[in-house]
């Protein structure tokens, strides 16, 4: 019998943790003298990493960046002191990730947000023992949209035999799904810069109090299967 399955996405998806990473991004561009980035701009640059979100800001302020590494450790170094502040779950996702896991949904969290930070904020919001792995962009020396993100933590659970389905909120799951032939269930309350809403998702749904039936449904119906082996 294959095991039912669940990938998830962390920002955008679970948590809405834009407010602490404009914080940190306005410190990073505050030691350049450039204006602040408002809230509203940095959740259409989420999703992609760090050093994609830094290179965006700068880019749109008019500033060349000579050395990526070292301002995306700036970053993290002041994301490390307010990741917790402000970040909050989205409306209905505990109780929802509760009744997945009562259920025998086995849950895993593919981020490409780094692992400690994915880790740290599960912990902190009491969710971590509901999910059989995490990996995040720096777990593998790949990350989404490449398949293998998705597979290497599929690995990681344990689970070789099993009916899997993406939760994201962006073009990134939504493509990572799609190189891994899997179906895509997407959160438009989430980070993206384009429409997802024309991307060839599962389902586009505005929050998570509709996923368990939608996902039920899809498991009963067996119309889609993934084995992989490890």
């Amino acid at each position: 019998m294959k095991e039912k399955l669940i990938a998830f996405d962390l920002d955008g998806t679970i948590i809405d943790s834009a407010p602490d990473l404009t914080s940190a991004l306005n410190h990073v561009l505050g030691l350049f003298n450039l204006d602040t980035i408002d809230e509203k701009e940095v959740r259409s640059l989420i999703g992609n990493g760090a050093e994609a979100l830094i290179t965006e800001a700068f880019k749109r302020k008019g500033k060349s960046i000579e050395n990526i590494s070292e301002l995306k450790n700036i970053f993290l170094d002041q994301y490390k002191v307010c990741f917790k502040d402000k970040t909050k779950l989205y409306p209905d996702v505990a109780k929802v990730i509760k009744r997945f896991h009562k259920c025998g949904y086995i849950l895993i969290l593919v981020s490409n947000k780094p692992e400690f930070y994915c880790k740290e904020l599960l912990i902190h919001f009491k969710i971590m023992k509901y999910f059989s792995s995490v990996s995040g962009g720096d777990t593998f020396s790949f990350r989404k949209p490449d398949p293998r993100h998705l597979f290497e933590t599929i690995d990681k659970a344990g689970i070789s035999n099993h009916n899997t389905i993406f939760i994201g909120d962006s073009i990134y799951d939504y493509e990572c799904a799609k190189n891994a032939k899997l179906p895509c269930i997407l959160l438009s309350h989430g980070y993206s810069n384009i429409n997802i809403n024309k991307l060839n998702a599962y389902k586009v749904i505005p929050n998570f109090s509709l996923l368990f039936e939608i996902i039920e449904d899809y498991m009963n119906s067996k119309t889609t299967s993934f084995n992989h082996q490890s």
